[in-house]
C-alpha cells in the first residue's frame, strides 16, 4: 500500500521532534534480525527511555537535516537501517545495541549524532563502550564522599584523642598524681602578710606608754635625798 504524500509529511514532522529532542541517535543496521530478537531489542530500549525507530532513509536524511545536522554521511544509511533515539542518557542507547549485538549477529552499530556531531561506526562503537549515565554518577558521588569520609575519620580520632587525654588528666588529678593544686599559695600569701601589717601598726603605741610611766621614780628620788641629808644632820 502506498503512503500517502500527508502521512509522509506526519512521519517526517514526528522524525524532526524526535531528532530535536534526542540526546544522541543511533543508526544500527537490522536485516535479517528475528521478530523475536527485535522485540527484545525495543523492550530492552524502552526500559531506558531509548525509541527504536524504522523510517524510510528519505525521510531520515530530509529530518536530521531540518533539526540541524546537516547532511548525513551516507554510511550511516546503508542497508536496512533502524534508529535509536536516546531521551535522556546520551550513551545508554549505543551501549544496548552493542550489548544486544553481541548475541545477535545482525544487529551492527553504523553510525551515530553524539553531540550534535556526525560519527562513523569506529567511533560510535567507542561511544557504545563507554558507562552509562548512571554508572558515571555513581563514580563521581563515589569520589566527592571518599575525600568527606576520610576527614571524618581524621577529625573523629583527633577528638577521640583528645577526650581520652583529658579524662586522664582527670583521673591523676583525683588520685594526686599531679602537684598542681597546691600552685595557688605562693599567689595568697602576700594578702595575708599584708593583711597582718596593720597590727603590727596597731600595736606600736605601747612601748611609748611604758616610757611616759618611767619619770615617776624620778620624782620620788630627791624625797630620799632630803630623808638622808636630815639623818645626817641629826
Amino acid at each position: 500500500m502506498a503512503v500517502t504524500k500527508a502521512k509522509k509529511q506526519e512521519q517526517l514532522a514526528e522524525l524532526i521532534e524526535d531528532f530535536k529532542a534526542a540526546k544522541s541517535v543511533v543508526f544500527s543496521q537490522y536485516q535479517g534480525t528475528s521478530v523475536k530478537a527485535m522485540e527484545n531489542l525495543r523492550s530492552k530500549l524502552r526500559e531506558n527511555e531509548v525509541e527504536f525507530k524504522v523510517a524510510r532513509k528519505t525521510l531520515v536524511k530530509l529530518a536530521a537535516k531540518e533539526a540541524g545536522f546537516g547532511d548525513l554521511d551516507p554510511s550511516v544509511l546503508e542497508g536496512a537501517v533502524g534508529l535509536a533515539f536516546a531521551k535522556n542518557d546520551e550513551v545508554i542507547g549505543a551501549k544496548t545495541l552493542h550489548d544486544l549485538g553481541k548475541d545477535v549477529e545482525t544487529l551492527k552499530i553504523i553510525g551515530a549524532i553524539f553531540e550534535g556531531k556526525c560519527l562513523n561506526a569506529a567511533m560510535a562503537q567507542q561511544i557504545a563502550q563507554l558507562p552509562g549515565r548512571q554508572v558515571l554518577l555513581t563514580q563521581l558521588v563515589g569520589l566527592m564522599m571518599s575525600p568527606i569520609s576520610g576527614f571524618h575519620g581524621v577529625l573523629h580520632g583527633v577528638m577521640r584523642s583528645f577526650v581520652c587525654a583529658l579524662s586522664e588528666v582527670a583521673k591523676k588529678k583525683g588520685s594526686g598524681e599531679l602537684g598542681g593544686a597546691p600552685a595557688p599559695i605562693p599567689e595568697e600569701a602576700p594578702a595575708v602578710a599584708e593583711a597582718e601589717m596593720p597590727a603590727a601598726d596597731a600595736s606600736a603605741p605601747a612601748p611609748e606608754m611604758a616610757t611616759a610611766e618611767m619619770p615617776a621614780p624620778e620624782t620620788e628620788a630627791p624625797a630620799a635625798e632630803e630623808k638622808s641629808a636630815d639623818e645626817a644632820a641629826a
